[in-house]
């Protein structure tokens, strides 16, 4: 099931109080491990991260083990999300609000599937961008340029 937190230090919390057993899966990017680190033990931390120099030395300098770093490129299919799960013995996954090109549907049915908890971290408001005009996706894009022409 799906349980959302509004910030990447509110899921460490969550999963400090309500998963204090089995293994953590962070598929949400090296630049939010610290923050979720702050409650959860990096033991039980596994770092799905981009095989960039930069994101590597990040989970370093956190004390990440070379063994829980999962190192990929885009995003990963249902199968592969399983096959995570099963072999890091996962009972809860991390991720956010990333919409179908950051492969948020194939990390929710993996989570159904294995029976796990899907941390869904919502994503900002910010107040400033309320007056610009947004769009989420393409279709809605498109609209926004015929309006132009």
């Amino acid at each position: 099931h799906i349980v959302y937190a509004k910030s990447f230090v509110n899921a460490g919390e969550i999963i400090a109080e309500q998963y204090p057993e089995g293994n953590v899966l962070h598929f949400a990017g090296a630049n939010t491990m610290e923050d979720v680190l702050k409650n959860v033990a990096s033991e039980r931390f596994y770092p799905r991260i981009l095989k960039v120099p930069k994101s590597i030395e990040k989970c370093e300098n956190l004390g990440i083990e070379n063994d829980h770093i999962i190192e990929m490129k885009g995003a990963a299919s249902l199968e592969e999300n399983i096959d995570l799960i099963e072999k890091y013995n996962a009972s809860v996954m991390i991720t956010k609000e990333s919409g179908e090109i950051g492969g948020v549907i194939e990390k929710i049915e993996a989570a159904n599937q294995k029976d796990i908890s899907l941390l869904m971290i919502k994503r900002p408001v910010i107040k400033e961008l309320e007056k610009e005009d947004i769009v989420s996706t393409l279709e809605e894009f498109d609209k926004k340029i015929e309006k132009l022409f």
